[in-house]
């Protein structure tokens, strides 16, 4: 089932440089103004995961990206990691076909997790991120039964700027997406 949109970003301007903008005209004021207000930042997909059943589920997250260069979205370039009962649990990458990356995750009955999908900045040489796509949700290996869960995905991102003493924290957002039928409860079978 389609669940919603998503798009990982690593050291993207919020601004555009000034020389990348078609401005003849621009000043050395603009550009000296432009280049202080521009920020990066670093934005992930979260996903909080509720089992509503008496049921373990396992569940299968497929990432499909609509642009792809071979070796965007890969294990050298995204962390994958579920977040339930306090722990950081590293999720390793079940397939892959060309544009898709699928991940499965066990959810315990009537427990909540995260699904945190990041660009991991101590794997990536390449000097900037953009990756988005959409996300579909399935049950593994399921009996026919119809389970209830809640999804909540959102973005959550770090706004930065570097400078000569280093990166200084800037500011910090998290906005809900939408999910495709409008709504968190979601019944799979």
């Amino acid at each position: 089932m389609l669940l919603s949109q998503f798009e990982l970003l690593l050291n993207k301007r919020q601004f555009p440089k000034a020389e990348d903008l078609e401005l003849p005209d621009i000043t050395p004021i603009q550009r000296a103004t432009l280049d202080t207000l521009s920020r990066e930042v670093i934005q992930g997909y979260f996903l909080t995961i509720s089992n509503l059943s008496k049921l373990e589920i396992v569940l299968m997250f497929t990432f499909t990206v609509a642009i792809e260069p071979p070796t965007i979205f890969d294990e050298n370039t995204v962390t994958v990691v579920f977040d339930i009962d306090g722990k950081n649990i590293p999720i390793n990458l079940a397939s892959k076909t060309f544009g898709t990356r699928n991940y499965s995750i066990t959810v315990p009955p009537k427990d909540t997790g995260l699904l945190i999908v990041q660009p991991n900045p101590l794997k990536i040489t390449e000097e900037e991120i953009e990756i988005r796509g959409y996300v579909n949700v399935s049950i593994f290996e399921n009996d026919g039964r119809k389970i209830d869960l809640l999804f909540t995905p959102e973005h959550r991102a770090t706004f930065y700027k570097r400078n000569d003493s280093g990166i200084e924290k800037l500011d910090q957002i998290a906005y809900a997406l939408p999910t495709t039928t409008g709504g968190s409860l979601f019944t799979l079978d």
